[in-house]
């Protein structure tokens, strides 16, 4: 017991004195400045890259939650969100072409003028009873139907085909038309039901010459018509 209250004794007599506390605490703040400042010096500011990071030194926990975009991932490593809703239907789309198996046609009146049509375009009458049909595409190889008769219900106007041919000139068919054995005006109607079109083929001939150090290469395109 008398061992311990001289020690204690011991302490308080030799308790730091007030300028050895300032001294101490000044030590301290240079000591901790000379630190931050070594920091600074071995790691400036934008100076660490990826060249200065260790594979799989970025882990979840350094990432802040929500911080990074959608450009930040590769291509396939997000899922893919909810369909959307179904958009408005668009309007409707122009008509397209005819398809195959082309039937042009037209009702002609007794004086030669075009009453309806599709894809003829003119009539001229050359003499009586005789019509020159133009049609807009080659009707060679199309079948020809015509009959007598006008688009009137109530026509009491009775004629006969005498005869249809073709001409010279493959988009032009001649009608002539009679009342019995004389030939007359008549309305008529003529049609062409042709087949579908035969689709364009394109030949290519590559000839290649070589010559050292140039190749050159010249390229014939040949397409057939229709």
């Amino acid at each position: 017991m008398a061992d311990l209250k001289r020690a204690l004794r011991l302490l308080v007599e030799r308790r730091p004195s007030p300028a050895l506390v300032v001294a101490c605490a000044a030590l301290f703040v240079a000591l901790a400045g000379t630190g931050v400042a070594a920091v600074v010096a071995l790691v400036p500011n934008n100076s660490v890259g990826t060249a200065q990071l260790r594979n799989n030194a970025v882990v979840s926990a350094k990432v802040k939650d929500h911080s990074l975009a959608a450009k930040d991932f590769a291509t396939g490593q997000l899922p893919a969100g909810p369909a959307g809703a179904t958009g408005a239907t668009g309007a409707t789309g122009p008509a397209g072409p005819i398809g195959p198996g082309i039937t042009t046609w037209a009702i002609v009146k007794a004086n030669g003028t075009l009453d309806k049509a599709s894809g003829v375009t003119a009539v001229t009458r050359t003499a009586v009873g005789t019509y020159n049909v133009a049609f807009a595409v080659d009707v060679t190889n199309c079948s020809l139907l015509a009959s007598a008769g006008s688009d009137s219900a109530s026509s009491k106007i009775r004629g006969a085909i005498a005869n249809f041919n073709r001409t010279t000139t493959p988009t032009i068919v001649q009608v002539t038309t009679s009342t019995g054995t004389t030939a007359g005006d008549r309305a008529f109607s003529l049609a062409a039901i042709c087949p579908p079109p035969v689709a364009a083929t394109t030949t290519t001939t590559t000839t290649t010459t070589t010559t050292t150090p140039t190749t050159t290469t010249r390229t014939t395109t040949t397409t057939p018509k229709p």
